[in-house]
């Protein structure tokens, strides 16, 4: 049977959803059936939603609110969706708990390290500096920007097969300290943090790019060996 995928939705004015279709197309092309997931802070509906999916891609979208990593909010700081975060920080820790697939997209990626202890640059202009390249692409959504240094010895590694890809980028944000059970697998030249995995069995992948919008068989590979996981 083919796996189920949720996927989280874009909560920009607190009462619209919205999603791109390129995330639920990349589920379909690998072989998995998307759900899009609504967001609800009933924690029994988190919990039966988990029970009924067998993964979840977390997309991009909004700022994540500085409170849920101990800080307060520096003035460069975009707009942030409080409702779906608390919605997907609870969706994490119920996937932790039962061991679910996740593949987490730029703002998910973020999601997932501050769930599970990580922190964030609010605004890597800011806080980085002038050495920090351009992290908001000039350009369209699948134009490949700058280049990304991957640990052969990892996840990333196996699935690329290739120390070394261009990406495309959308953030000015990213992880900063990473959470338990992380690792860094993937830096930008400028040592941004571009993709996470876990340094246990569960099946966790974060990037900081937007695989997508890549319209490249080899690239979208990520896809496939996370729907392939699903199906287990």
């Amino acid at each position: 049977m083919k796996p189920i995928i949720g996927i989280t939705t874009n909560f920009e004015d607190e009462k619209n959803l919205s999603v791109h279709k390129s995330n639920y197309n990349r589920i379909i092309e690998a072989g998995g059936i998307p759900v899009i997931l609504p967001v609800t802070s009933d924690a029994t509906a988190i919990k039966d939603l988990v029970s009924s999916i067998d993964g979840v891609l977390f997309t991009g979208g909004l700022d994540v609110d500085p409170v849920f990593y101990n800080e307060d909010p520096l003035q460069q700081l975009q707009d942030i969706s409080p409702g779906r975060d608390g919605f997907e920080f609870a969706l994490v820790k119920e996937l932790i708990d039962r061991h679910t697939p996740i593949l987490a997209i730029c703002r998910g990626a973020q999601v997932v390290n501050v769930a599970l202890g990580g922190s964030l640059y609010q605004d890597i202009p800011t806080q980085v500096g002038k050495s920090a390249m351009q992290h908001v692409q000039k350009a369209m959504n699948e134009h490949l920007s700058h280049s990304v240094t991957i640990d052969p010895d990892s996840k990333f590694g196996e699935i690329y097969n290739t120390e070394e890809i261009r990406v495309n980028s959308f953030h000015h944000q990213s992880v900063k300290e990473l959470g338990k059970g992380l690792k860094a697998v993937a830096h930008a030249n400028d040592g941004i943090i571009e993709a996470i995995e876990s340094t246990t069995n569960h099946f966790i992948l974060g990037t900081q790019w937007h695989p997508e919008y890549i319209e490249d068989e080899a690239k979208n590979r990520l896809f496939e060996v996370f729907v392939n996981e699903c199906r287990k």
